[in-house]
């Protein structure tokens, strides 16, 4: 038998070998994943102007971290080649933070350009599963979620400065579903473990 196959009157069974294997075999990380995902998406669309601001200071934050951990890395490796790149690659990313943190609608819209492209990717591989998957709920819920995230990449990547706040709010509403169906998901292949 290859993936999950419902039939008449008996459990659902996975095969490692096909598309929804491994999820079958972890259904309880998936329904974890999936509830947190409904959770932080609730919270950002409570209210998605400080989600947004708060998202534009941790990526911030972050470039500064790891510039100052690769500037470190490069005195400590000495005067070698490897040293003096990887001190170069930490000025650069503390210089691109302090950047970010000073010019906050620049990093939103580097935020929402990379969005926008995680979501087409992610839609086009979860499609891609869905359809390859046999029929069922993990299968319908993964074609749903991949075409939503298809199209709404897609919206972000046409128009990212005019939907920042809009972006928000889609990315909200995006992980609420995304986590429902994530655990709806998870709730129908828990029958295979």
């Amino acid at each position: 038998m290859s993936g999950i196959r419902p039939e008449r009157g008996r459990r659902l069974e996975a095969d490692e070998g096909g598309p929804l294997g491994p999820m079958a075999r972890d259904w309880r990380a998936a329904l974890g994943i999936g509830l947190v995902t409904t959770i932080l998406g609730i919270l950002v669309t409570i209210d998605p102007a400080s989600s947004l601001v708060f998202v534009a200071i941790v990526v911030g934050v972050e470039f500064v971290v790891s510039g100052i951990f690769r500037l470190f890395r490069g005195v400590s490796d000495g005067g070698g080649g490897h040293g003096i790149l990887s001190s170069i690659v930490g000025v650069v990313l503390i210089l691109v933070g302090l950047f970010l943190l000073r010019h906050i609608d620049l990093t939103l819209l580097l935020v929402s350009t990379l969005v926008g492209i995680f979501w087409v990717v992610t839609g086009i591989i979860e499609l891609t599963i869905g359809v390859a998957a046999p029929a069922g709920l993990g299968a319908r819920w993964l074609i749903l979620t991949g075409a939503l995230a298809t199209v709404a990449g897609i919206v972000v990547l046409v128009y990212p400065v005019g939907t920042l706040l809009t972006l928000a709010l889609l990315v909200g509403i995006w992980l609420i579903i995304r986590g429902v169906g994530q655990m709806m998901a998870a709730w129908a292949l828990r029958r295979t473990a």
